[in-house]
């Protein structure tokens, strides 16, 4: 507040309202396929533009200004708007013929009263079809957008439009999305299983209940522990249903390795994109029946409450993930294509100005789309940077309290911790006992891991000695809590020799032989620079060799694979 030049005040300005800038957040992606099914092509694209509109239908006020003209039920471009709701449809007939949808709207309550609406939220939900060879591909995403003051919590959510589809005209992603569970009963489905999981395009998870053992349960439990009629409908459209029988768990387990299956009532969740090769189990989480049995999550206990657990995570997964979107396209992209296709079909008394002014305004939106998505994925991967970095150091932590631990019950026994370890009795449990002895010290990668379902090696216990050889000795060296020598005796006293596993110049022609993806589930490819090897002879049951590289950021060995020897042009 300021004064006059006769001394009197000036009155204080009047405040300005600034709503801020929103939190725009994706709340559900889904892309399938709908296939023919012995309809023709019209047909089908008419049947699915007629639910979508039902759908929207329900979703709108009744009031003459949001009447679809009939053109719109036959496929064509339109838009209906009343003030702070609108939805607009656009029909490109290029090759392949587009058809999309957008709807906006501002937050409304719940359907049973289960919320309020919160004041300053804006829902958009965009729909698509492209005509392909044999079928239709449907693409839905579902983006939130929240000002500073709408601090509610944002519940993720499935738009009912995607059960209409999957019902009315049948949604398809490596398997149909009818809402039903996938009994597993036999050879056929078994490998039917294995090439949905491998399967390139899949862009659904893969949610697998095994059946347990009641002997072993120890409580009264269903056939798989779970309610499969329930817990598909809850999972239609976001992921697969997969129920496997004991009798067939053990080939499976057998087909995929024991850290990469689940048994005994345990539950496994298959990620797309699966990399049996490269992918550390954990992204692929796995929860175990004891603890199935004990789970909490949003007031509900037990199995009700891992059952909700599974459907928010798939939702969340759904949400957060980046889509390459492929032959589909949304609203502002099929705005572009039409505004083209008239300039195209115009003569020559057209009116050029306004047609060229049409097609910069639809390339101005979609850039303006553009933009808000890099903003989100940028928001995104920001969180996912601090999370990062977060998880990073609490590791770092919890690995210096294990070391400390460790050192301190060697001060107060007198003697080396690691002294009474039982070796494992099998190649199958060797992750296993890594996991649990080595933790911290020494990691196993998934490369690695998969490499122990062909050993050979006549001397397991010599390989358990050397993985803690490394996790000991080599560790402690670099870690300034031992002297190489200690190193060197010990691998002398096993008859072990260290070196270098290929010359860093001939690496690369190799290709990815000797190469791990590392950090785990990153682009990030580092050398096995080093390896442990015994015997000279090529017999695989004689001859062992554990190729290793030294992790400074995470204080720990990481050994890439073992125990058979790796080719190289020389060998």
């Amino acid at each position: 507040m300021g004064d006059r030049s006769d001394g009197s005040r000036l009155p204080a300005p009047s405040p300005v309202i600034v709503p801020g800038r929103p939190e725009v957040r994706t709340v559900f992606q889904l892309k399938a396929s709908i296939p023919l099914g012995g309809r023709s092509e019209e047909e089908l694209f008419s049947r699915a533009v007629g639910v979508i509109l039902e759908w929207v239908c329900r979703k709108v006020p009744k009031t003459p200004e949001m009447e679809f003209p009939p053109g719109a039920w036959k496929g064509e471009s339109f838009r209906a708007e009343v003030p702070g709701q609108w939805v607009e449809a656009a029909a490109s007939e290029g090759k392949p013929a587009r058809w999309a949808l957008r709807l906006e709207q501002p937050d409304s309550p719940g359907p049973h009263g289960n919320h309020a609406a919160v004041a300053g939220r804006t829902w958009t939900t965009d729909l698509a079809l492209g005509r392909e060879e044999n079928g239709l591909s449907f693409a839905c995403r579902v983006v939130c957008a929240s000002l500073p003051y709408a601090r509610a919590p944002l519940s993720l959510s499935r738009p009912r439009v995607v059960k209409d589809l999957a019902r009315e005209v049948g949604l398809f992603d490596g398997r149909p999305l009818d809402g039903r569970p996938w009994l597993v009963e036999g050879e056929e489905d078994l490998e039917a299983l294995f090439e949905l999981l491998l399967h390139p395009g899949r862009f659904l998870p893969v949610t697998l209940l095994s059946e347990p053992d009641p002997q072993e349960a120890r409580v009264p439990v269903r056939r798989f522990v779970l309610d499969p009629g329930k817990l598909a409908e809850d999972l239609s459209g976001l992921s697969h249903l997969v129920l496997m029988p004991r009798e067939l768990g053990f080939r499976w387990t057998q087909r995929m390795g024991r850290r990469w299956t689940a048994f005994n009532g345990a539950v496994v969740t298959y990620r797309p994109g699966i990399n049996l090769q490269e992918d550390p189990p954990h992204l692929h989480p796995k929860v175990l029946l004891e603890h199935i049995l004990f789970w909490r999550h949003d007031g509900l206990e037990g199995e009700r409450a891992f059952e909700a657990f599974l459907k928010e995570r798939a939702l969340r997964f759904l949400a957060e993930r980046a889509v390459r979107w492929g032959g589909v396209a949304f609203l502002p992209e099929v705005r572009s294509l039409c505004a083209e296709e008239a300039r195209r079909r115009a003569g020559e008394t057209a009116q050029w100005g306004e047609l060229y002014e049409q097609e910069n305004e639809a390339l101005r939106q979609q850039l303006d789309q553009a933009k808000k998505e890099a903003e989100q994925f940028c928001d995104l991967a920001l969180a996912a940077e601090r999370q990062r970095d977060a998880v990073l150091e609490e590791n770092k932590r919890l690995r210096a309290a294990l070391d400390a631990l460790r050192a301190g019950l060697a001060v107060r026994s007198g003697g080396d911790p690691d002294a009474g370890l039982e070796f494992p009795e099998s190649y199958e449990d060797l992750p296993t006992w890594v996991s649990r002895n080595l933790a911290g010290r020494l990691v196993l990668h998934p490369r690695a891991e998969r490499a122990l379902k062909d050993a050979r090696f006549e001397d397991l216990p010599l390989v358990a000695r050397a993985l803690l050889l490394l996790a000991k000795e080599y560790r402690d060296f670099h870690c300034g809590q031992g002297p190489w020598e200690a190193f060197e005796g010990r691998a002398k006293e096993l008859h072990l020799r260290f070196g270098r596993s290929i010359e860093e110049g001939r690496a690369g022609q190799e290709g990815e032989e000797y190469f791990v993806r590392y950090p785990f589930g990153g682009p990030h490819r580092r050398l096995l620079e080093f390896h442990l090897r015994k015997g000279s002879d090529k017999d695989p049951r004689r001859h062992l060799a554990v190729y290793f590289f030294w992790d400074p950021e995470t204080r720990q060995v990481v050994v890439g694979w073992l125990p058979s020897h790796l080719d190289n042009r020389m060998t």
